[in-house]
């Protein structure tokens, strides 16, 4: 059973508010479920605060096959969800190679260690103890 969200959103698209359903302590627009109403907010602000530029591509049927069957476990609403998460996940990983080839870059230019590769395994696990981290 549907019931009212209460009045802690923003003015937004007075569209949006058809597509809200609370049933049993969950928000959801679409397959998207919420654990909390700031939750919901952040994800409206960022949908309706990014440009969206309208795009025509062309896929092969193995690739249409697949995409069909990413939306077939419900964790898309549309091709265009599915693809957008895609290049997400994309952007990410390139910023993460990025970073590692700067480190790479950096070590190389720093010259040889002295320290065998033992030696540099027991400074990294204490420094990671001393840190928290282990």
């Amino acid at each position: 059973m549907a019931k009212k969200l209460p009045k802690l959103l923003p003015p937004i698209n007075c569209m949006v508010y058809l597509n809200l359903i609370l049933i049993s302590s969950e928000l959801k627009y679409g397959m998207v479920v919420f654990d909390s109403i700031i939750s919901l907010q952040s994800f409206f602000h960022r949908r309706l605060t990014m440009a969206m530029v309208k795009k025509s591509i062309t896929v092969t049927d193995q690739q249409e096959q697949w995409m069909q069957g990413q939306l077939a476990t419900g964790n898309y609403a549309s091709d265009s969800e599915l693809l957008r998460d895609l290049l997400r996940k994309e952007q990410v990983r390139a910023s993460q190679i990025e970073v590692i080839r700067q480190e790479l870059i950096k070590a190389e230019q720093s010259g040889y260690s002295s320290r065998s590769p033992e030696d540099i395994v027991k400074a990294v696990i204490t420094r990671k103890q001393t840190n928290g981290e282990l």
